[in-house]
């Protein structure tokens, strides 16, 4: 698989051993066209594109230590991407594999608040606090650049705030104020 350099997933994943299931990224190839890599903390989940698959991909837990050797790999290499598979381990360029986690990763959809429909800016009339450093986070992982655009998407005060920037996108959850 090949997934953007600009992409920082590994921002959104936890590092709370005792949440071990946050500990790692998810690849969702259900949709091998539309293939998504996702990480979370319980705070923030990122949602990004997987540019393109081998036959061989398959759905499943990818080790956060494989994915962050692989994008070092690859920047030292001056890659356009970062490059790995996972099938039964994980396995970078250089040969070096990774056993895929066997802990249960959240069904991550359900967290997705749905954005179908539209509304208008005066139906939110409330205050909606977002800690900033995982806003910044939520901004990098998804990829954006100083001079793209970034879109909020917010539905009420305890609703997650959806992070969009081109085909990716992240979620963070609210804090109460």
């Amino acid at each position: 698989m090949k997934i953007d350099m600009k992409y920082a997933p590994e921002l959104c994943a936890s590092d709370d051993t005792t949440r071990q299931q946050l500990c790692q990224a998810y690849l969702d190839a259900t949709d091998r066209n539309a293939a998504k890599m996702v990480t979370t903390d319980g705070h923030m989940m990122a949602v990004i594109p997987v540019e393109s698959l081998d036959h061989e991909d398959v759905t499943g837990n990818i080790p956060l230590d494989a994915l962050v050797e692989a994008k070092r790999a690859s920047k030292a290499a001056k890659k356009d991407g970062v490059y790995l598979s996972a099938n039964g381990a994980v396995k970078l360029d250089d040969g070096r594999t990774f056993p895929r986690g066997e802990m249960q990763f959240p069904s991550w959809r359900d967290v997705v608040p749905g954005m179908e429909g539209s509304f208008e800016q005066d139906e939110i009339k409330a205050t909606v606090g977002i800690n900033p450093r995982l806003l910044l986070d939520a901004i990098k992982a998804s990829g954006c650049g100083k001079r793209e655009g970034v879109t909020l998407e917010i539905r009420g005060p305890l609703s997650p705030v959806v992070v969009r920037c081109g085909e990716a996108y992240a979620v963070v959850m609210p804090m109460q104020v």
